[in-house]
């Protein structure tokens, strides 16, 4: 009998590969996650940036070919991959939790 091994999510590959390497660019992630798209790393580690598990490191020149920004991880928080609500869910919460005097 085959036992099947499930196919983790294409985000979980990226945050186990950042993990893995800690300092990272872009087409660094495109080339160790197969079937990655630029695109989707992209959207993803701006959102670890804005969230702050993510920090820049290095001077980029925009307009030279061959040099990208640089990132490393800052909060490694485990295995499992951190899960984001939509930003309307935010808005919602904090109207909830506020105090009128």
């Amino acid at each position: 009998m085959r036992q099947y091994q499930a196919r983790l999510c294409m985000r979980q590959r990226i945050w186990s590969a950042m993990r893995i390497l800690t300092r990272f660019t872009i087409p660094d992630l495109c080339r160790v996650v197969e079937g990655s798209t630029v695109a989707n790393v992209q959207s993803y580690v701006s959102r670890l940036y804005r969230e702050g598990y993510v920090g820049k490191f290095g001077m980029v020149r925009r307009g030279f070919t061959g040099e990208f920004q640089g990132y490393r991880l800052i909060k490694n928080i485990g295995p499992t991959m951190p899960v984001f609500l939509k930003g309307r869910h935010q808005k919602t919460l904090l109207k909830t939790t506020s105090t009128r005097k």
